[in-house]
């Protein structure tokens, strides 16, 4: 039995966008507080150039904590009786893994409300986690198969 996954592109770009939009959200509110602080009369020259480049900057660097705390989602798989194959957001190489080397599958949730089931998490015998996102229809089934295999060995 084979049991395999794949994001279409439409999800694997919304993740992207949702890092620019983050960013742009936040550069935007910046410069908004910035106006509604001072609206008659404007800070001084060398205040103003600090701000308007502090605000971008902080965007850039939510925009790159984004990136990098995104890098553990799977975005394709395939999982046989022996193996996991996976690869993940910006990655071009796949990555193989025994299901011996699986630890722990566990529930990824994001709040405390009903619904709020993002995915499911992969722990490796080295440490290595992955992230097994709801939005990949078969990704039940593989945390099903995986927790399956870890409560027999």
């Amino acid at each position: 039995m084979t049991i395999s996954g794949e994001m279409t592109k439409h999800q694997r770009l919304s993740i992207r966008l949702r890092f620019g939009f983050t960013c742009l959200v936040f550069t935007a509110l910046g410069m908004w507080f910035l106006t509604w602080l001072h609206p008659h009369t404007p800070p001084p020259p060398g205040l103003r150039i600090v701000i308007i480049a502090l605000f971008p900057v902080s965007g850039a660097i939510a925009f790159g904590l984004l990136c990098w705390s995104d890098q553990w989602t799977v975005v394709e798989f395939a999982c046989s009786e022996r193996t996991f194959r996976f690869r993940r957001i910006g990655r071009e190489q796949s990555e193989a893994r025994t299901l011996a080397e699986i630890v722990r599958v566990y529930d990824v949730v994001r709040g405390r409300h009903p619904g709020s089931h993002v995915g499911y998490g992969v722990v490796f015998l080295d440490g290595v986690e992955v992230f097994v996102s709801d939005q990949l229809s078969t990704a039940p089934a593989l945390a099903w198969h995986l927790q399956s295999r870890e409560t027999r060995a």
